[in-house]
């Protein structure tokens, strides 16, 4: 017997050992770990709110935390009793809707025309007792574009009346034209005032929802790639993960995704004929991780886990990283720090502590007098420190703390209110109370870099230290210490994309804690879709294999290619080598980022889809993350802004996770008729479908309909199929003249005189592409279900509802004139 059939046999005789005898299949309610004041085990049902299981049996009470804020006034005495009231009520729904999306203005003027008007006529709406409002619009939220609902995201289920207002949240949710997002975590996007070139930073971005805010705003009305950037990171490996699948809906090409301690993040630096120079951001949001006893209306458990050393414990990181936010940060941008909790010690205080530390290059700006219909309170200029056990004393200031007390531990400096000079700046904070607007609770601080700050000693330049003979080979670290001599102020903010001459060297990325990373999502299969090729490829996330580890990446390398580096001609037999953009090990978790140089691969794609009068060039746009694949399988499309950022980081020192959107995708044909070995994908048909000037096709509106509900339109077939057949006799001389070509095209609706639409939806018929596959006797849709039916709805909107019936005898005429042009193979 084998050694492995022995030891196959030893695992199975353990495994029956580990089972035993009988044993009764019955739930044991001693060995089931409760929550503190609940009779039942952990019930899905008590997110619905079912009877004897719902939210309400959370111990909603917590007797250290009411006095903690009762003495550091945070409410005013008179609203305490409404501030605990609304604090043991569930958070209301909120959503936003892109307002960056080809369907922003007509899902404004469906919700408003259509469901909310149509539930006014419906008389009062009531649950548990309660009436209940329709959707309304947030009054402070610009142009409408954010709405409240008197229920809870679960107790919508439970409202008859509002189930078509849940179906519309569902289906307009998963496809990105909107997000479900709560109303106070709206504000801090808003108060960066991002403009389409601004190049954003989020420190701290999972799970993403201010980050899509951040991208919209980037990305403009318009909806087109454009010179801005927006940086999302997060400390977290699946957080990074969470982060990417929420963007994803967005499919922007301005989207970087890092993976970084927000603490000890990347100081970037590009090589130019005069030296070294650091790239900074024109807006940053530090959402730091905080206690989050602002979030208790949805987190209810936070009642029975909340004490004062959670804020205690935090507040060091939180001050590093607005410290670390505020290096990153360009002479006249803006930073804004952020936290869902309520405790001065890690708003107000870390607030004072940044503004000390960089003394005066960095002041508060008055928001009093922005978004003015939102409700909120000023920032405290005084406040009292506790420590983190149970019934510790409390402390009005530093003076006060004898470090052998033992209810001292942990407490620092700058948790303590300042002694003076900063009561006037402290109180331009903002602060949100949940009863005022019936939110969660919120604090924000919106800051602005008036000089540069000095870089710590530890990033004192190497050259430096050889001209003065130091041998100091320590590592960047990032502790507190005394400012070197202040660098000299500047008066105005350099402009996008110039850079601040460095003082130091490259700061080193902090080590990444080993975590397990699970596999990405499968690749979705469109109905129609040609045969894909069975190579594995990491996407654009760069994600490893459940199972392995991940370790802090490899030392950087100087060789690396750029995308500037213009690509060999087609007539060199053997391209060079491609050198990737970022370098790292294969247990990092993250592949390299490669330029796409192959002159042949980029001809045949150029050459197929006729793309022209591009941004820049074909080569410069796109990257694959196979190095040394002979083909790469997906090519991803990234912004002139993304390509900047990536050609500076030489040294390799950001962890990219995600960036770009896919824009090709490999294929495999058996018959080898589609001579481009690459499909157009439908994520980035809204960026590339204007410059395509081949493989285009028009189609009129009812086989453009017929396509979208079948999926699928023969174009030679039998009568009685039940798939319809392409009746459009221009489309059909476009087949027959090669003008649109086997494989992938552009589909959209063709303009004619009669077409008028019934209501102006906001949007035009450029706004209807989708990608297909043209086959030799069918045209496949190659988009998702979701979207498919999201736009048969939008057209029955603005053109009324599709015909009944169809004329079949002019249908089977041109399915036959089809049938004589096509080969006998199919895709």
């Amino acid at each position: 017997m084998s050694g492995a059939s022995a030891r196959g046999k030893k695992r199975a005789r353990s495994w029956k050992r580990g089972r035993g005898g009988s044993k009764p299949d019955v739930w044991d309610p001693r060995k089931t770990r409760r929550f503190e004041g609940r009779d039942d085990g952990r019930q899905k049902k008590d997110h619905d709110g079912a009877e004897g299981t719902g939210w309400e049996r959370f111990p909603l009470t917590n007797a250290a935390f009411e006095e903690y804020y009762q003495q550091q006034g945070v409410v005013p005495s008179d609203e305490w009793d409404a501030f605990l009231e609304c604090l043991r009520k569930r958070l209301p729904s909120t959503f936003r809707i892109n307002g960056s999306g080809k369907y922003a203005a007509y899902l404004k003027k469906k919700l408003q025309e259509k469901l909310v008007a149509g539930l006014q006529t419906q008389g009062t709406l009531e649950l548990d007792g309660y009436a209940v409002q329709p959707p309304r619009p947030i009054p402070w939220y610009p142009h409408d574009l954010a709405w409240h609902i008197d229920c809870s995201r679960n107790q919508i289920r439970k409202v008859p009346l509002l189930a078509q207002i849940h179906d519309f949240l569902k289906r307009e949710n998963d496809i990105g034209s909107i997000s479900r997002q709560e109303e106070v975590s709206m504000i801090p996007p808003l108060m960066l005032d991002v403009q389409p070139e601004h190049w954003v930073l989020d420190m701290c971005a999972a799970p993403g929802s201010k980050t899509l805010q951040l991208l919209e705003l980037v990305q403009g009305t318009e909806g087109q790639a454009s010179t801005g950037l927006v940086v999302a990171n997060d400390a977290d490996i699946k957080r990074c993960n969470l982060l990417i699948h929420q963007t994803k809906r967005m499919n922007s090409p301005c989207l970087v995704v890092t993976n970084h301690e927000a603490q000890s993040y990347p100081m970037v630096k590009r090589t130019t004929d005069a030296g070294q120079e650091l790239l900074q951001y024109d807006r940053i949001l530090c959402d730091v991780p905080c206690s989050g006893d602002g979030t208790m209306r949805k987190a209810p458990d936070l009642w029975r886990r909340w004490t004062p050393g959670s804020a205690n414990g935090l507040h060091p990181l939180q001050l590093k990283i607005a410290k670390k936010a505020a290096q990153l940060l360009k002479v006249g941008g803006r930073l804004v720090y952020s936290t869902c909790s309520l405790n001065p010690v890690e708003n107000e205080a870390v607030v004072a502590a940044l503004l000390k530390h960089c003394e005066g290059r960095l002041q508060l700006v008055d928001m009093s007098q922005s978004f003015a219909p939102l409700k909120r309170r000023p920032g405290l200029v005084t406040w009292k420190v506790r420590g983190k056990r149970a019934g510790s004393k409390w402390f009005d200031a530093w003076d006060q703390v004898d470090p052998s007390d033992p209810d001292a531990g942990g407490l620092v400096e700058s948790m303590f209110p300042p002694l003076e000079g900063l009561e006037t700046a402290l109180s331009h904070c903002v602060r949100v109370l949940p009863h005022h607007g019936d939110t969660g609770g919120f604090f924000v601080a919106v800051l602005e870099k008036t000089a540069e700050l000095p870089l710590p000693p530890s990033h004192v330049s190497q050259n430096a230290r050889k001209g003065h003979q130091h041998t100091d080979n320590d590592k960047s670290d990032h502790r507190d210490g005394p400012a070197p001599t202040p660098a000299p102020a500047q008066t105005s903010a350099p402009a996008r994309g110039q850079a601040i001459p460095a003082v130091g060297p490259e700061c080193t990325e902090a080590n990444v804690s080993e975590t397990t990373v699970g596999p990405s999502d499968p690749q979705d299969q469109q109905q129609g879709q040609p045969e894909q090729d069975g190579m594995q490829e990491q996407g654009p996330e760069g994600i490893l294999p459940k199972g392995q580890d991940v370790v802090a990446p490899a030392a950087p390398r100087e060789d690396r290619g750029t995308l500037d580096d213009t690509p060999p001609s087609r007539t060199v037999l053997d391209p060079p080598k491609e050198r990737p953009l970022t370098k790292s090990k294969k247990s990092s978790g993250v592949d390299p980022i490669v330029p796409v140089t192959d002159p042949d691969l980029l001809h045949s794609i150029g050459d197929f889809y006729g793309l022209s009068a591009l941004p820049y060039p074909l080569h410069q746009c796109l990257i694959s993350r196979t190095p040394g694949a002979p083909v790469p399988k997906k090519l991803y499309y990234i912004s002139s802004s993304a390509k900047e950022l990536l050609d500076a980081d030489r040294r390799g020192s950001l962890r990219v996770f995600s960036v770009g959107v896919k824009a090709f995708e490999r294929q495999s044909m058996k018959d080898g008729s589609v001579p481009c070995k690459f499909r157009l994908a439908q994520d980035s048909v809204r960026f590339l479908a204007p410059y395509v000037s081949k493989q285009r096709l028009a189609l009129r509106l009812s086989d453009f309909r017929a396509l979208l509900k079948h999926r699928c339109l023969l174009m030679t077939g039998n009568e009685s199929s039940s798939v319809p057949l392409l009746s459009d006799p221009a489309a059909v001389e476009d087949l027959r003249s090669g003008r649109c070509g086997p494989g992938t095209c552009v589909i959209s609706i063709r303009k004619d005189d009669t077409l008028e639409p019934v209501v102006e939806s906001g949007l035009s018929l450029e706004e209807f592409t989708v990608t297909a596959w043209q086959g030799a006797k069918s045209l496949n849709l190659l988009v998702g279900e979701v979207e498919s039916s999201k736009l048969l709805d939008a057209l029955a909107d603005q053109f009324g509802p599709a015909e009944t019936k169809q004329n079949e005898g002019e249908s089977n005429e041109v399915s036959h004139e089809v049938d004589e042009q096509e080969n006998a193979s199919e895709c």
